[in-house]
């Protein structure tokens, strides 16, 4: 055998073997696995609509709320709690502060942006919208054997919309990068979401509730807070920065009306348990003292004579003094 045939047999023997590995490795993602995902995420996010939740303390003795809204038509979002709002309105200007001081509030011109991610734990659509709209620029699509999706991107501390230029040069060295990853399961619903970063983590498991109508995707409870209520309709008006202010104000009302109401149920408590506690001892026998009063009247009437003791004292060593002097003169 010539060393051409050897050198034949021999190519073709390490050609088949990558051609098995090939056929025997999943596809990497790519193309296809977003062109398939891609269709049932549009199914999930249509072209226009808004969503507006209310999320309560889920513990009874709390108070808190926090408000948060997105529009599918502009990608407009804002997020308010009794300490913060902030958002992107229509016209896709940033803004955040107090809710008190929102209406005053100046909009971001600097180019600076503020990351939604705080969203994600509350409704699905936005981060399936970025999926869509950024595509395979932005995020990477792997299909898995069970037939769901892996979506995977990176950002600061794993925060997909976080711009590290955003972030001041003397913080950046606490945003390392990391990596975003949510899992959607056959009919691209978020199942799952994990971030990772210098040793750190995070997750989120989606407990999607039935009352919203479909499309909308509104996670049941998050660890601190429930689901209230929501409304959902196609108004962008909703996500101006006047009106974020006044719904963020009325947020703040209920919990401050929320807080006294809570204050006066105590001192009311209170109250009652005073006056069951002095009608559980009855009322006194004519004539009769209880112990505490008792000793209380026997002390008085104690300090009493001794008071009128002293006073005659003093009266009786006057009397001798003044007769002492006339002698002495």
């Amino acid at each position: 055998m010539d060393l051409l045939t050897v050198l034949l047999r021999r190519s073709l023997v390490v050609l088949l073997a990558v051609m098995a590995w090939a056929a025997a490795t999943p596809l990497a993602a790519g193309a296809d696995d977003f062109d398939e995902l891609a269709p049932k995420i549009r199914a999930l996010v249509p072209s226009e609509g808004t969503i507006e939740a209310v999320y309560v303390a889920k513990d009874p003795g709390a108070i808190g709320e926090e408000l948060v809204g997105f529009d599918l038509g502009h990608g407009a979002w804002y997020l308010v709690s009794s300490l913060s709002a902030m958002g992107l309105d229509p016209a896709g200007r940033y803004f955040a502060g107090p809710p008190q001081r929102l209406p005053d509030v100046r909009f971001i011109t600097d180019g600076t942006t503020i990351d939604q991610d705080e969203i994600d734990q509350y409704c699905a659509q936005p981060m399936l919208w970025d999926i869509l709209n950024k595509g395979r620029k932005a995020y990477t699509v792997h299909k898995d054997p069970s037939g769901g999706y892996t979506v995977t991107t990176t950002g600061p501390r794993g925060r997909r919309t976080l711009d590290i230029e955003s972030i001041a040069k003397d913080f950046r060295s606490q945003f390392p990068p990391g990596l975003w990853e949510v899992t959607l399961d056959e009919n691209a619903v978020p199942v799952r979401l994990h971030r990772s970063w210098s040793g750190q983590e995070d997750s989120i498991d989606f407990h999607w509730s039935k009352r919203p109508k479909s499309p909308w995707l509104l996670n049941e409870q998050t660890p601190q807070l429930r689901l209230g209520s929501f409304t959902a309709g196609n108004d962008p008006s909703r996500f101006e920065r006047a009106s974020v202010a006044s719904s963020g104000l009325d947020s703040v009302t209920r919990i401050e009306e929320a807080k006294a109401f809570l204050v006066q149920q105590s001192l009311a408590s209170r109250g009652r348990s005073a006056g069951q506690a002095g009608a559980a001892t009855g009322p006194a026998a004519p004539g009769v003292l209880r112990s505490g009063w008792r000793w209380a009247v026997i002390g008085g009437s104690v300090l009493a004579c001794v008071g009128v003791a002293g006073w005659a004292l003093r009266l009786i060593r006057g009397a001798r003094g003044k007769s002492g002097g006339s002698v002495a003169r």
